[in-house]
């Protein structure tokens, strides 16, 4: 095996862990939130109700389309971890080198693990940093009460995710365009930046490595709010 196909595999295994866990991590947060808003049903009058009816409604499909969008990563990562892994028994070491550069361009830089472990945990690790700040503003505003600032919180969350679900799109059309059109099949070069650089392999950081993404970029922009807000918000 070659070190770079090692490598390939390892980091590719490494970022399926940490989705995995990720993955946990969210579903957890929101099933405690959606347990605090169950509870708060009980023992709510008809205006609450409606309103804690509606956040309900918010935060379950927010949760439903972050579970399903992750899992989708998951099974990329889990399908191009098997394509690498297959290359490992193939005995013709010029088929198996051809296999491999139709997944990865031969021009990627490959970072070495140790680099790219470190990468991807800073990155995980920023992301869930403003992940936390949020579920716990929304589980602080329910505790209060505070149901309109809830609201807010959640549609605005929905808008941010719409946005990068947007600017997903528009990444994926210009990969198709411009640099997954090789005749092999094969990534062309630049269809990711960072990691371990392939769109075909999913270790790059395009592909699989942020699922808080849309909660922090949330988040980014709540904290741009709270900076021009007058000290005393009420």
């Amino acid at each position: 095996m070659s070190n770079r196909l090692h490598a390939l595999i390892e980091q590719t295994q490494f970022l399926l862990e940490r989705q995995v866990e990720a993955k946990a991590t969210c579903s957890g947060a929101f099933t405690s939130l959606l347990s605090q808003i169950d509870k708060k049903l009980k023992a709510s009058n008809a205006a609450q109700s409606k309103r804690l009816h509606h956040v309900h409604e918010l935060l379950s499909g927010q949760a439903e389309q972050l579970m399903e969008d992750t899992e989708g990563d998951i099974d990329f990562l889990k399908t191009q971890l098997k394509a690498l892994t297959d290359i490992t028994k193939v005995t013709d070491a010029k088929k198996a080198k051809e296999l491999l550069n139709s997944l990865l361009d031969p021009s990627e830089e490959v970072l070495s693990t140790e680099e790219f472990k470190r990468a991807v945990i800073e990155e995980l690790a920023a992301s869930q940093e403003g992940f936390n700040v949020v579920i716990e503003d929304m589980s602080a505003a329910l505790e209060e009460g505070d149901l309109a600032n809830v609201e807010v919180m959640l549609e605005q969350l929905v808008m941010a995710t719409a946005e990068e679900d947007d600017e997903d799109d528009e990444d994926d059309d210009h990969d198709d365009d411009d640099d997954c059109d090789d005749e092999d099949g094969g990534c062309g070069s630049g269809c990711s930046s960072g990691g371990c650089g392939s769109c075909a392999t999913g270790c790059g950081s395009d592909k699989g490595t942020d699922i808080y993404g849309s909660l922090s970029a949330y988040d980014r922009d709540l904290a741009k709010d709270k900076k021009n807000e007058p000290s005393d918000r009420n």
